[in-house]
């Protein structure tokens, strides 16, 4: 289960954290990829996500992520779009 925060652009043109909700993934769920627009930051409730990459055709797992985790909060703060994929473990 993981918190996600939806993300939302002010007139300023500078995102900002807007709302929440919970939502559940099932094992082997995408919560996001590499590249995507971020559109919300994930707090991990329970259970486990996994981070990884794709290189040279090979699936390199980065780390795992455990309750309490956020998911692209460093995406959101350097404004960028999400830089790797993260899957429901």
């Amino acid at each position: 289960m993981v918190l996600n925060h939806k993300i939302q652009s002010s007139s300023s043109s500078k995102p900002y954290l807007q709302s929440y909700e919970t939502k559940l993934y099932p094992k082997g769920s995408v919560i996001y990829t590499k590249g995507e627009k971020i559109n919300y930051v994930y707090i991990v409730l329970n259970g486990e996500i996994e981070s990884f990459l794709v290189k040279n055709k090979t699936i390199n797992t980065n780390f795992i992520l455990k309750k309490g985790s956020s998911l692209g909060l460093m995406d959101f703060i350097l404004n960028r779009n999400y830089s790797k994929t993260m899957l429901a473990k």
